[in-house]
């Protein structure tokens, strides 16, 4: 990035910094302000680079001033003039880790030495900030010090004992120290505590790999690509450098990093500067998508065909067009965008997704299941994916291929409950209802206050064909407390009048059948009135 660097004018100047209260000054030498070339750049970039330069002409020794020019100079890739300004605001106030912090940041790639130093000095400064760790840590790792990087590791771990890329960083020291078994149990902790790390899934597919659990490997790497960007632990120094960025890219980040955050009001701002300095169709794109996401449906449409106008083969707007008119049930236009999304790029899993669904809503069944087979062949363990295919086999009558695709989704994630409640469901269908009622507990575990899980929990308890599965007292108890929290739901009733039947107590189930029978409102009554038979004879009632 030295192209950049104008020479630096080989005369400095001689200030006198005064330190606190004291009476002595300490003679400080303040370098000439860099002025990289700005030919080229966009005038959003030139402004921000002239205004940070400006602020420290008029204050030459203020530190901060330094620190902000080199954030700016940063965030648009002027590595050498950064380093210079933090090594400036580093003499004026050698008591702010971000200096020398944020200098080893921004040269860890081209000189990762001098970084090391750099987070020495930081460390120093703010030995509780786990962020420094770490990024000392993989820079040590980088250099095959592994025994520096794991202290490294460790200290951050001290400093936030949840870290979970501290754990990474001492899950990779692991690996690379031949040691795979221990880097599997650590990661496997993280992905219990945190699903979503993008990081912790790919060197979990490593790891497993080399443990020779390919099954596990590619299940991992699935996940990896399925969570798509990157995580990065908490730092606050380096988001300043970030929101430090003019450029339309910095813009452009800063929208999808509002909008992955659910900050649609941020990421909006971001979007609507961006479409007044540098309009595209990408810009029209996210903008409708923060719309969209904040119930603006109208608006939102409007975007994507400017969007489109811009750019008719927009990925990112025809993909998320298609799923808006789905969302709108406007399902023959959704149809021809998604189409249009996937001739343009057969690789766009949310279009495979949103056109499956199309076409199942369409009653497009087989459309729809190999959309959905050709989703996962993009990205085996998309959980979406797994679970819509799940439905449609349902819909298919293909029960047992539905439970199958539900299990791969609980062995991702476990603590789905609809996915669990469904799977319940098919494998009841199927009786295989010893598989059925763990599912149930899991998920009641995860929503306790469940009343559809605990009322289908509650009926396996009390009517199971196997005796060894059944417990009437829990199911009465579980049937109980949704009976009491809806009084006027008669499923509610029905399932506690069988869990009192199991219980052995039939006066009290034929109250509550005879209860639920009033609270009817459908055809389901003829059932009812079979119990209330089988009660009012002492027998209780069982799943075929």
């Amino acid at each position: 990035m030295n192209h950049h660097l104008r020479q630096l004018s080989a005369v400095t100047t001689v200030l006198f910094l005064l330190a606190g209260c004291s009476k002595q000054p300490l003679p400080v030498e303040v370098t000439a302000v860099p002025a990289p070339s700005l030919v080229g750049t966009e005038a959003a970039v030139a402004n921000a680079i002239d205004g940070a330069r400006t602020l420290v002409q008029g204050d030459l020794y203020s530190a901060r001033a330094w620190g902000t020019l080199g954030m700016v100079l940063q965030a648009h890739d002027f590595v050498a003039e950064a380093v210079a300004c933090y090594q400036q605001a580093s003499q004026l106030d050698n008591t702010d880790y971000r200096w020398p912090y944020l200098s080893a940041l921004t040269r860890r790639v081209e000189q990762p030495v001098l970084a090391l130093n750099d987070f020495r000095d930081a460390v120093q400064l703010d030995p509780d900030n786990a962020a420094v760790h770490i990024y000392f840590g993989d820079t040590l790792l980088e250099q095959a010090n592994f025994d520096a990087a794991e202290r490294q590791y460790r200290l951050a771990l001290a400093a936030d004992s949840t870290s979970d890329f501290a754990e990474i960083g001492l899950a990779r020291v692991e690996l690379l120290q031949d040691q795979p078994t221990r880097a599997s149990e650590r990661l496997e902790t993280v992905v219990a505590r945190s699903p979503r790390i993008r990081e912790a899934h790919t060197l979990l597919s490593r790891v497993a790999a080399r443990l020779g659990e390919f099954e596990r490997s590619e299940l991992h790497q699935g996940i990896a690509t399925s969570i798509g960007l990157s995580s990065a632990p908490p730092d606050p120094a380096y988001l300043q450098v970030a929101e430090s960025g003019a450029s339309a890219t910095w813009a452009s980040r800063r929208g999808l990093r509002y909008s992955t955050a659910g900050r649609y009001d941020a990421a909006e701002r971001e979007y609507r500067h961006l479409i007044q300095t540098a309009p595209s169709a990408q810009a029209h794109a996210g903008l409708a998508l923060c719309l969209a996401a904040q119930g603006q449906p109208a608006e939102a449409l409007d975007e994507y065909r400017r969007a489109l106008e811009l750019d008719p083969n927009e990925q990112s707007a025809l993909s998320n067009l298609g799923q808006l008119l789905l969302a709108q049930g406007q399902l023959s236009e959704a149809d021809e965008v998604l189409t249009r999304a996937l001739q343009v790029d057969p690789f766009l899993l949310e279009a495979h997704l949103n056109l499956a669904l199309v076409r199942r809503k369409q009653r497009r069944l087989e459309d729809s299941l190999r959309l959905f087979d050709r989703a996962l062949e993009l990205r085996p363990a998309d959980i979406r994916a797994l679970n819509q295919r799940a439905q449609v086999l349902t819909l298919l009558r293909r029960s047992p291929e539905a439970v199958e695709s539900w299990l791969r989704s609980m062995a991702i994630d476990q603590n789905q409950v609809d996915s669990a409640y469904n799977l319940a469901v098919a494998l009841t269908t199927l009786s295989r209802h010893e598989e059925a009622i763990p599912h149930l507990r899991r998920a009641l575990g995860t929503a306790p206050n469940s009343s559809r899980i605990s009322l289908f929990l509650a009926w396996q308890l009390a009517t199971a064909p196997d005796a060894t599965l059944r417990n009437g007292a829990e199911a009465v108890a579980l049937a109980s407390r949704v009976r009491r929290g809806y009084p006027q739901m008669a499923q509610a009733a029905d399932v506690l009048s069988a869990a009192h039947a199991e219980a052995g107590d039939f006066a009290a189930a034929i109250s509550e059948i005879n209860a639920a029978i009033a609270l009817s409102k459908d055809d389901t009554s003829l059932g009812h009135r079979q119990r209330l038979a089988l009660y009012q004879r002492g027998l209780p009632f069982r799943a075929p």
